[in-house]
């Protein structure tokens, strides 16, 4: 079997690229949420690597070529968009950043909705990976 370099390139790429995208996720959630909050960038990563694995074997049924096309020039946008709604959201809804002046219920309203506009890009990257291994 003849290893496709340019799968074993996009797979190097797109593994720093998540990795990229989770380190600075954790230093937003150190600042918006404090450091004890930042670990989520774990489960969060974790989570959407899960589902975006699930939609490739389960939901996806046209090429692998199409599907990897597709999501490398989606992925950017997507963390791009993620990080805008991440500024917007905490601007406009939870103005309070530090952490002694926080509310339990607020901080996990920001956990649960912090969570949610950082998920995308990590489904993107698990059906990206998952197709690529299978490749």
């Amino acid at each position: 079997m003849e290893f496709d370099r340019r799968i074993g390139a996009i797979t190097f790429l797109i593994g720093v690229v998540s990795l990229m995208y989770e380190l600075i996720q954790v230093r937003m959630l150190a600042f918006f949420l404090g450091n004890s909050m930042d670990i989520i960038a774990i489960p969060i990563a974790l989570l959407g690597l899960a589902m975006g694995s699930m939609f490739r074997h389960f939901f996806w049924k046209g090429e692998s070529k199409i599907l990897i096309d597709r999501l490398c020039q989606a992925v950017f946008p997507m963390m791009v968009l993620s990080f805008l709604v991440f500024f917007g959201v905490a601007n406009a809804f939870f103005n309070e950043i530090h952490v002694a002046m926080a509310t339990p219920p607020s901080e996990a309203a920001k956990v649960v909705i912090y969570s949610i506009i950082f998920l995308p890009p990590y489904v993107a990257f698990g059906a990206l990976f998952s197709t690529l291994f299978s490749e």
